[in-house]
């Protein structure tokens, strides 16, 4: 198998997506990939604070 006549998507499904397997993820912590609109959107992340001493 030539890798160089290989689409991106055929080398992540053919060897990335077994190598994260492998690495113990399963495959629902992950998406190969994902289609996203066009509109505005945001991330957010959860902080935690430490109470003052």
């Amino acid at each position: 198998m030539d890798r160089h006549l290989l689409s991106e998507r055929d080398i992540c499904t053919k060897f990335i997506t077994p190598a994260i397997g492998q690495a113990g993820w399963a495959q629902h912590q992950f998406r190969e990939e994902v289609t996203t609109k066009a509109k505005r959107s945001s991330a957010t992340s959860l902080t935690t604070t430490s109470p003052s001493l």
